[in-house]
């Protein structure tokens, strides 16, 4: 089985993922600020709604911030492989000439 991309692919698929992990981060902030804002509704001394949800989030927010972490890394390691190949490219050009 033989691998079929082009640089123009790999730097289109980067583009591509770096948008949603940005989007991905801003997401995780609104829900930040979101419950934040939730908490002048919610929070009572005679009913832990508010509580309740804060505990699940808190307890599910690491993997959310992992997920992103895993993305970035994602990121990171196809721009390296562009970075490599495009060199490669490179010399495999000059040695031609």
């Amino acid at each position: 089985m033989a691998l079929n991309f082009s640089l123009q692919e790999m730097q289109a698929t980067l583009e591509l993922a770096t948008e949603q992990t940005e989007k991905y981060s801003e997401a995780i902030e609104i829900i930040d600020s979101s419950l934040k804002e939730l908490e002048k509704v919610l929070k009572s001394s005679e009913i832990k709604l508010y509580e309740d949800i804060i505990d699940k989030y808190n307890n599910k927010k690491q993997t959310l911030v992992d997920a992103k972490e895993q993305m970035k890394e994602f990121c990171n390691i196809i721009n390296e492989k562009i970075l490599e190949l495009d060199e490669a490219a490179d010399s495999a050009r000059a040695n031609f000439e």
